[in-house]
């Protein structure tokens, strides 16, 4: 008996209603002529291994009996392989299917004249046999009692022989395509997850992949990674084969399809994707859909591409039906067509989302420019909405937070929301300037926003052109000022007209600067002097001035006469006065005219009218208030000495006449001046 090295095989593939799956074109075998598919040489890629997988498409002709899929050859000899015998899955890997050493198990019903597929897992010592993706015999013992790879044989595996003969059973006689040979052990779900498509050939553990697409010429080619080429072709001798007679025909066939999932879902469309596998005849494309479950009275819709070539493969195609009702079930299918018939895909499913929120600007009458002064709010204007399957109110919002809306024409805000889930409308906004909205100096522009959750392409509400906010007027007025002649300038203040929206002078930009020509020496004669007013600035008030006076007023100077003392009979003294009140440097000789100081007495007043007053008058300054304060002039007496004049008379005479002399009299006073004449006695 031969030995071989154990290969490690894998194929996936699937069973719609006699169709391959992933069948392209595919190889039919003569089994009358041995016809065969030599694979390149493998022994650097299958050698010690303990577990691999071996799966395949196969339509076998024989419905009794035995038939080989796969030969083993080591060394041109044939050393076991992979077939069916009485409907039974059967494997040897150490003998060429001797008795006693296969490991098998039995398929379920009739497996002749359809595509199946085929999948022969190992893992260390066990069998598991796979029929058209579905467990039909698992974790079985290897018969020869085989666990690794290096206790089959010391002769190393070079090739295998698709479709070839064994020396106990007979050549495949049916057709085969989609080899995939494995150095993994595939489990149930890889094998159901790409028995549908082809591969790519770059997948993990893939080490040997043919496709059987060729349509002309004796190569196979490896789609695999590590390129093992390898011959097709017949021979009717048993051992060895010869790889180079006889190419014979080519599996072609119903198109293959499959629907996937839709994309790009909307309210009213969506793309619908599926692959179209020609399978030898050039396919035309297109979808079922419909509500119908199972598409009864569906429509059709040509898909892109139109049409796959013979020989292309597997295809990606789709189509994007429009016109869709919103949150309605639709059902769908790829289908393909092509010169040995029509295939149709599985039946999927899709929901187009809601309707679009949308929301409409049903008249406008923002045409004419707002326009208002600040601390003024403008007139309104207004615009009307309605909103379709929405999910929540519509957001108004203005450009700027100069500006107020309301849906009352009434009560406004800095924002308002219209409407709510569902449909609303037609509803009038209003939109105005406010009251505080800055004075800009240039127009306002900038578009009215409207949000509602889902709404992408809400209307644009520009403002009307020219909109914008003026400055309000404000008066200055200097507060006029009286001053004292000679006193410092007092504190320069003005009052303010038309401030609004609760602004005070605190509000200017810049406060206004005070200023008069007056000093703290400025004379009476010039004024009033004028306080003006410059340099306020605000963005929100056009400023003007108005000027206020300062006046200036006397100041007050007393002048009081200095009082006098003088001899009865002595002349009136020099008058003088004394000064209360200059400034500013002042002195009597700034005085325009002196004061004239009188007294009413004279040289010859009388002690008895003593004191004599003493008046101020006349003096003249217009920096000056000026009042008088009287003195007195005291007459005090003269001195008057009265002398008894000596006398002589003889003893016993009478007493003379007694006189006296009188010395100090003035103004021409005598004795007789005297009130009472002085008393002699002796």
């Amino acid at each position: 008996m031969k030995k071989i090295l154990l290969l490690s095989f894998f194929f996936c593939c699937f069973y719609f209603a006699s169709n391959k799956a992933s069948a392209q074109i595919g190889y039919k075998f003569t089994g009358s002529q041995a016809s065969n598919a030599k694979s390149g040489d493998l022994k650097n890629v299958v050698s010690n291994l303990n577990s691999f997988t071996y799966e395949f498409w196969a339509n076998r002709s024989n419905i009794t009996g035995a038939t080989i899929f796969t030969s083993i050859v080591s060394n041109n000899t044939v050393a076991g392989g992979f077939g069916i015998f009485n409907n039974q899955l059967v494997v040897s890997l150490s003998s060429d299917f001797g008795i006693g050493y296969t490991t098998s198990t039995t398929l379920p019903g009739n497996s002749a004249n359809a595509w199946h597929h085929y999948a022969f897992v190992f893992n260390a010592g066990n069998w598991s046999f796979y029929f058209d993706g579905v467990l039909v015999g698992g974790n079985l013992p290897d018969a020869e009692g085989l666990v690794q790879t290096p206790a089959y044989s010391g002769i190393g595996a070079t090739f295998f022989n698709a479709g070839s003969q064994s020396d106990q059973l007979p050549s495949f006689d049916g057709s085969m395509d989609d080899i995939r040979v494995w150095n993994t052990a595939r489990t149930a779900t890889q094998i159901n997850n790409s028995r549908l498509t082809e591969l790519a050939g770059s997948e993990p553990g893939l080490v040997l992949y043919y496709r059987l697409n060729e349509q002309s010429g004796q190569i196979v080619i490896d789609s695999g990674p590590n390129g093992l080429n390898g011959v097709l072709g017949s021979t009717t001798g048993v051992e060895p084969t010869d790889p180079t007679i006889n190419v014979t025909g080519r599996v072609t066939g119903y198109p293959l399809a499959t629907t996937t999932g839709a994309t790009a879902i909307t309210g009213t469309g969506a793309t619908l994707s599926g692959t179209i596998h020609d399978n030898g005849n050039a396919t035309t494309t297109s979808f079922d859909y419909g509500t119908s479950a199972i598409l009864a009275g569906a429509s059709s819709i040509n898909a892109a591409p139109a049409t796959v070539n013979a020989g292309t493969g597997n295809t990606v195609v789709a189509a994007s039906p429009t016109g869709l009702s919103p949150s309605t079930t639709y059902y769908y299918r790829t289908k393909g067509l092509n010169s040995s018939g029509t295939t149709s895909g599985n039946i999927l499913n899709f929901t187009t989302s809601a309707a679009a929120p949308v929301i409409t600007l049903v008249t406008n009458s923002l045409t004419a420019p707002f326009n208002t002064t600040y601390g003024t709010a403008s007139g309104s204007k207004s615009f009307v909405l309605s909103g379709t399957n929405l999910t929540a109110g519509v957001l108004v919002t203005p450009p700027t937070t100069g500006f107020e809306v309301s849906t009352d024409n009434v009560n406004f805000s800095p924002t308002v929301t219209v409407g709510g889930a569902g449909n609303f409308g037609p509803v009038p906004v209003y939109i105005r300037i406010t009251a505080n909205a800055p004075a800009t100096g240039i127009p306002i522009t900038g578009n009215i926003q409207l949000s509602s959750a889902g709404v992408t392409t809400p209307p644009t509400i520009p403002l009307p052109a020219n909109t914008s906010v003026t400055r309000a007027p404000l008066t200055i007025t200097v507060n006029n000022q009286t001053k004292i002649y000679g006193a410092a300038i007092p504190t320069l203040t003005a009052s303010y007209t038309g401030f609004v929206n609760g602004d005070t002078q605190a509000s200017l930009t810049t406060a206004p600067t005070l200023t008069t020509t007056a000093t703290a020496a400025s004379a009476v004669a010039g004024s009033p002097y004028a306080i003006t007013a410059s340099g306020a600035v605000s963005s929100n008030y056009t400023i003007t001035y108005v000027p206020g006076n300062l006046t200036v007023t006397p100041a007050p100077l007393t002048i009081t006469a200095n009082n006098q003392t003088k001899v009865y009979g002595a002349a009136v003294p020099a008058l003088t006065a004394s000064y209360t009140g200059f400034v500013n440097g002042d002195t009597p000789i700034s005085l325009t005219t002196l004061p004239t100081l009188t007294t009413t007495a004279t040289a010859t007043s009388a002690v008895a009218g003593s004191p004599y007053a003493i008046t101020a008058t006349g003096a003249v300054n217009t920096n000056y208030t000026i009042s008088y304060v009287p003195g007195n002039l005291s007459i005090t007496t003269a001195p008057l000495t009265i002398t008894a004049d000596n006398q002589t008379k003889a003893y016993g005479a009478a007493i003379p006449t007694l006189t006296a002399s009188y010395t100090g009299f003035v103004n021409g006073d005598t004795q007789a001046s005297l009130t009472t004449a002085p008393t002699l006695t002796t």
